[in-house]
């Protein structure tokens, strides 16, 4: 018998042992689910109104740093985007273009027997091989509600190696490099590969660095109890209202995550007109134009002594993208806005300092004052 079929009968036993009865209307209510949704889609939905706080005040959206976001897209595995949930699509400062295409996903633990990271890896290989991968700057990302200290001291470390080191060959010499790397970050590496395989895609060193480059982890923790995620986006929302209607930040938040949830069921894309125009006319919500604030951007991040940033990274001839420094202060940027290093001269607030800046740089802007 076929498994479907096995299937059917197990289920309807089910139903007699429950004291079901095969009349069909006197079977139990159950809701669509459209109607109900699991946490999945709610998390999608955040990530989303996230993303369209940024459109409403036409910024830098998190993932393509010093981009200008002009659209926000949803579900759109049909029209060819692989990491289909949240689609952002930018302009560069120099006029080109930018996306950045978002598996949501509630959590993973990237090892092999995670299933949903292996079909994460095959999207991305999937993304990879479209023309405009190797032509634009085309960033892929998973998002994640949870992080773990795995995550931040393996993953997150290896997509940082991948991004500051020049080439596959070094990269990988600097992998498996006993006592420089980690076990952990191998064993992360030796999974990102096993998936390329089932994907049928190649598993050579140049292609694996080349993907880990282009791929970002960003953590939106819009789960716990007293979440600070959650407490940015409504002071981020308040921001975006004239100040007459900044006591309604609050209010505009949840609207938001229902906008990005009807526009996810239809597969739709908005530009900021499109999020504008319902949000005054159904709710009335007036939002004020933020002054321009790019060229101040360009000039405080040319003015940052980059020349000092990159001679710092290095000591006696050593990357500091290879050493794995504490994952502590990493834990505490996701629980607080502003973080405090104190210590004793020489003992390395400087290094753990500059290695927390590179790490964030995919997200966004560096500045130094």
């Amino acid at each position: 018998m076929c498994e479907a079929g096995q299937l059917g009968k197990d289920v309807v036993a089910e139903r007699t042992n429950l004291g079901w009865s095969k009349n069909r209307s006197e079977l139990p209510t159950v809701s669509p689910p459209a109607a109900t949704g699991n946490a999945g889609p709610q998390f999608e939905g955040k990530v989303g109104a996230f993303y369209l706080l940024s459109l409403l005040i036409s910024s830098e959206p998190r993932g393509p740093p010093g981009a200008t976001i002009r659209t926000v897209e949803f579900q759109q595995r049909a029209s060819g985007r692989p990491l289909d949930d949240v689609i952002i699509q930018a302009t560069n400062a120099d006029g080109s273009a930018a996306t950045l295409e978002i598996q949501a996903k509630r959590s993973l633990s990237f090892t092999q027997g995670d299933v949903e990271f292996r079909d994460v890896v095959a999207r991305i290989w999937r993304a990879a091989c479209k023309p405009e991968f190797a032509t634009t700057r085309y960033e892929l990302a998973v998002a994640i509600a949870r992080t773990t200290t795995r995550i931040e001291r393996s993953c997150q470390e290896v997509l940082h190696w991948a991004r500051q080191l020049p080439d596959g060959t070094k990269f990988a010499a600097h992998v498996n490099r006993r006592g420089f790397s980690s076990d952990g970050m191998r064993d992360f590496i030796e999974v990102f590969r096993a998936n390329l395989l089932a994907a049928n895609a190649p598993t050579d060193d140049d292609t694996v660095w080349r993907l880990l480059r282009r791929l970002q982890i960003l953590v939106f923790d819009f789960e716990a109890i007293g979440s600070d995620d959650e407490h940015r986006v409504r002071e981020r929302a308040r921001l975006t209202l004239i100040s007459e209607q900044a006591n309604r930040a609050a209010d505009l938040w949840p609207v938001l995550i229902e906008h990005a949830g009807a526009c996810a069921r239809a597969g739709g894309a908005l530009e900021r007109a499109a999020v504008v125009t319902p949000l005054t006319e159904q709710y009335g919500f007036r939002f004020d134009r933020r002054a321009d604030l790019r060229l101040v951007d360009d000039r405080l991040a040319e003015a940052r002594i980059a020349h000092s940033m990159r001679l710092m990274t290095r000591w006696a001839g050593c990357d500091w993208a290879g050493l794995s420094l504490s994952t502590k202060p990493m834990r505490s940027l996701k629980q607080h806005r502003i973080l405090h290093i104190t210590g004793a001269p020489g003992v390395g607030k400087s290094a753990i300092m500059k290695h927390l800046a590179l790490r964030l740089q995919p997200e966004g802007r560096i500045i130094v004052l």
